[in-house]
């Protein structure tokens, strides 16, 4: 049975709660989980010449502090999901697990360094901290290096009709007290929303920054028109959009009372019908929508 065969065998609800019982630390992590499973059952497997193994061995291996016997899948980590897919599954004689114990060992060795290969790149939101604002002070480069980096994926979008930030509030970001961001690519497959798709995992999930304010970035590939009884088209949220935003609206005042969320719709073409969701928290003491009179 090749890694492939057995992702293609289970359902990521019944893995869910290996995930949680094997790796406790993890519990937190269960969306991140869910789209790295769904990535990988969607991605076509291909053998890479330079990859580590051909095969994948399943044994029962002690922790490296001694605290008892676990499951441990060799080589898994750092090749190509790609050829990790492809890789074949030798079980040692002594392994008694089910399929879904199987795919969440495997799973979590593949997932080492990032859930999606864009966190992979970033080596930023690993482990315990795939949802934690960016706030110690040895972080303060990578936090810099973070807005900066939303502020330049945004600014082309903000002249769009229903997109009310200015560029001068978006550098307000930069002295803020703590900043968190947390993007979502939908890996929805061509019969599903791709609104759809994100809902369901922000609604089932614990996957938002834990901060006051909030802003939104909500991209798709195409337009969306809407004409209204002004006779003005209007650029809209889809009502599946709608309801993503409403679910994050709901999930948010639950983690804080009196802060804000703004909201940017941008259009990126290269995303086809997949949907792309960034949510950027920030501590201040305003709002960086807040007026201001420039001396």
């Amino acid at each position: 049975m090749t890694f492939k065969e057995l992702l293609d065998s289970v359902n990521f609800d019944n893995v869910a709660p290996h995930i949680v019982r094997m790796y406790p630390d993890m519990e937190g992590c269960l969306g991140w989980f869910n789209l790295h499973f769904d990535i990988l059952r969607q991605m076509k497997p291909e053998r890479r010449i330079n990859a580590n193994s051909d095969v994948c061995h399943i044994t029962m291996e002690d922790w490296e502090d001694g605290t008892g016997l676990h499951l441990n899948a060799f080589p898994m980590e750092g090749d190509l999901w790609e050829h990790s897919l492809t890789k074949e599954l030798i079980i040692a004689p002594d392994v008694k697990a089910s399929n879904e114990e199987l795919a969440a060992c495997c799973l979590w060795h593949t997932s080492f360094y990032g859930f999606t290969y864009d966190m992979v790149d970033d080596r930023l939101h690993i482990g315990e901290e795939c949802n934690q604002p960016i706030s110690t002070p040895d972080k303060c480069n990578e936090r810099m290096e973070h807005i900066s980096r939303f502020i330049l994926k945004v600014a082309p979008h903000l002249s769009h009709i229903n997109n009310y930030i200015k560029i001068d509030q978006l550098r307000r970001l930069y002295s803020s007290d703590l900043f968190g961001i947390t993007t979502i690519k939908s890996v929805a497959d061509s019969n599903t929303d791709s609104a759809t798709y994100l809902n369901g995992l922000i609604a089932k999930y614990d996957m938002l920054p834990e901060t006051k304010h909030y802003i939104i970035y909500i991209a798709r590939g195409y337009d969306y028109d809407l004409e209204l009884d002004d006779g003005i088209t209007h650029e809209a949220l889809r009502p599946a959009e709608y309801e993503l935003m409403n679910t994050i609206y709901e999930k948010i005042d639950g983690k804080v009372t009196g802060g804000t969320v703004d909201l940017i719709i941008g259009i990126e073409p290269e995303l086809g019908h997949q949907t792309l969701l960034t949510i950027v928290g920030y501590n201040s003491e305003q709002p960086i929508t807040y007026d201001i009179i420039d001396d």
